[in-house]
């Protein structure tokens, strides 16, 4: 039997995207975009397969303007950085363009980033 309460992530970030931002009883007012982001950013961080391709993604997402403003992202990089992440001040400047509106352009520094 199915169940139609199921829903898949693409159709969340769809249906949670298309919600009225002008609302001020909505706390949480993001775009699809700005969740892949993030999605992509704990890739980044956390799966190690993906490290460094999923920046290609990531390029991709903040150059079309998907930001989490006010995000803490901090404890994601702790985590990655314990567990030996290649490139933990990327994560950090990544982090600051997500999250506190830093100049994209501050991560063309990295080869890795150029590279993507």
């Amino acid at each position: 039997m199915r169940d139609d309460r199921l829903i898949t992530l693409p159709g969340f970030l769809d249906a949670f995207a298309s919600q009225d931002r002008g609302r001020k009883d909505r706390p949480f007012c993001f775009t699809r975009q700005d969740v892949l982001a993030e999605l992509a950013f704990f890739q980044a961080a956390h799966v190690r397969t993906k490290w460094p391709a999923i920046l290609a993604h990531l390029k991709e997402l903040l150059a079309a303007g998907a930001r989490s403003p006010g995000w803490n992202l901090s404890s994601n990089i702790n985590v990655a950085s314990k567990a030996g992440h290649p490139n933990v001040p990327l994560l950090e400047a990544l982090a600051a363009v997500i999250a506190e509106g830093a100049d994209p352009a501050t991560l063309e520094a990295f080869p890795e980033w150029q590279a993507a």
